[in-house]
Order: C-alpha cells, then structure tokens, then sequence
C-alpha cells in the first residue's frame, strides 16, 4: 500500500500541483496588531478555501463517526477532542511546535492534516475552523493578549464555534484545555468574523 508521502504526490500531480501553492504563499508579516491582522486575514482565507476541499470534508467525517450530523456542540466537541486527543494537546500527527525562528508560517489545513503533522497555535485554529465550516458549522477566530512580558501584543489565537447563539471556545493548541475554556489572565481580546473568499483555486 502507498505511503502517505507517495500518495500526496501522485495527488499533486493530478491536480497540477494547485495545492501546492497555499503552503508555497509567502506573506510578509508587520509587527503589532496589524501583522496580526495580516496573519488573520491569511487563517481565514486558508479555513474558508480548506472548508470546500474534499480532503477536509472526509476527514471531518471520518471524525465525526457516531455523531448527529444537526448537533452541532457534539461535532465541536468531536473536533476538540480529535485534535487534543482526549485533553493530551499532542495528538498523535498534530502536535504543537512553533513555527520556524523569526518566520510567521500559515499551513493550509490539508497540509496539517496530511503533511506537517507539527503546527503552531495559529494552524490549529485554521484547521478547526475548516473543519467546522466543512460539515456547516459557524466559527470564528479569537485573538488574546495573553503574555505578561508583551501585555499590549496579541500572542495567542484559537477557534470559537457559534453553536445556535451559544460561543463555545475550542482551544485545541494548549494542553489540558478544555471545550469553553479560554486563558484566566487576557489583557485583550479581539473577534475575527471568517468572511467566504471569492472564487479562488489555490488551496
């Protein structure tokens, strides 16, 4: 049988290697709240592209075996789990590193999924909220400003689902975490809306 590795590159090259270009994407990052909304900008377009991408939508079922496709909290709840494996925050093929030294790195959420398998806060989130929207899900990305030494920098991203008027966060990168529990100390907090990208191939 195939190995992963075999399987994405014969993958590519049917597609003609269009996927390839979300992970290929430089984008160069300011500092400060605007590099934070260029990072976001990026999540958000990544989650809405991935959330149509056949690869997203089975392995979302894939996830979700046993569950009512209309509970929308059981479905959250499912993702939290499958991504923290349990509470351990180190699922065996998405585990949390940060991204390379001086380097701000969005992954398209096949690539997390199928590829790296070592992800940073900001990849985790993009790969919740993609596989939220996937199965109709509506989510957002939440900001804090977490770090003591950088009260005034937004350090810290995770996933909200919007589950029929009821928030419920879904902080999949920190160990332990659970689904509703967010940072004790936040010195700032911002909402990011994950509006649907024009018609776009690249993902």
């Amino acid at each position: 049988m195939p190995d992963q590795a075999s399987q994405l590159k014969a993958f590519l090259s049917r597609t003609q290697n269009r996927r390839g270009r979300a992970f290929d994407r430089r984008v160069k990052i300011a500092s400060g709240d605007w590099g934070t909304g260029e990072t976001i900008r990026e999540m958000a377009r990544l989650a809405a592209m991935g959330a149509r991408d056949p690869i997203i939508k089975l392995k979302a079922i894939d996830i979700l075996e046993g569950i009512k496709g209309r509970d929308q909290e059981g479905i959250a709840r499912r993702f939290f789990d499958w991504m923290q494996d349990g509470g351990s925050g180190e699922r065996s093929g998405v585990k949390f590193v940060n991204d390379a030294w001086h380097v701000e790195q969005v992954w398209a959420p096949w690539m997390t999924l199928t590829v790296c398998g070592a992800v940073d806060c900001d990849d985790v989130a993009t790969t919740m909220c993609s596989l939220l929207l996937s199965v109709g899900v509506p989510c957002f990305f939440r900001t804090v400003k977490v770090n003591p030494q950088q009260p005034d920098l937004f350090s810290h991203v995770y996933a909200v689902a919007l589950l029929k008027g009821k928030k419920l966060a879904l902080d999949a990168s920190v160990p332990f975490t659970r689904p509703g529990q967010e940072p004790k100390t936040k010195f700032g907090v911002r909402d990011w809306a994950i509006e649907t990208p024009e018609e776009d191939d690249r993902v």
